[in-house]
């Protein structure tokens, strides 16, 4: 055998032994990529999940302040009126005979409704302490 064909031959094999490790790497990346393509597709759902997650959070928020907003304007509403009623009452009171009367006389009158509502009803009396609770105490209280 020639020295030529000595050399083309070791060539040969080297080739082939670089061949094969070219297949071998080959391989392990198609494997990667394999990995790689499914990690990408979980990613991907969990942050369509998160996204929806978000939307509806989102809303809930929205929903959450209006109902507050519509809480404060209800409650700004109801203390207008307690301010009006007051005042109103008030004004009766210390304006009108029958008012002049019936703040001299509260304590009977509130006390012949108890024994009334002791008699009749209890839910009643507890009806008439709410009652004299909220007119007696906040009003006469403060104006005298």
């Amino acid at each position: 055998m020639s020295s030529a064909n000595k050399k083309m031959s070791s060539a040969n094999k080297k080739m082939s032994r670089a061949n094969k490790k070219m297949s071998r790497a080959n391989k392990k990346m198609s494997r990667a990529n394999k990995k790689m393509s499914r990690a990408n597709k979980k990613m991907s759902s969990a942050n369509k999940k998160l996204s929806r997650a978000n939307k509806k959070m989102s809303r809930a928020n929205k929903k959450m302040s209006r109902a507050y907003k519509k809480m404060r304007r209800a409650y700004k509403n109801l203390s207008r009126g307690y301010k009006k009623m007051s005042s109103a009452y008030k004004n009766f009171c210390n304006r009108t005979l029958l008012g002049r009367f019936f703040k001299k006389n509260f304590w009977k009158l509130e006390y012949a409704a108890t024994i009334l509502a002791m008699k009749t009803n209890v839910s009643c009396f507890f009806g008439f302490a709410y009652f004299f609770n909220l007119f007696y105490v906040n009003l006469f209280a403060k104006s005298q």
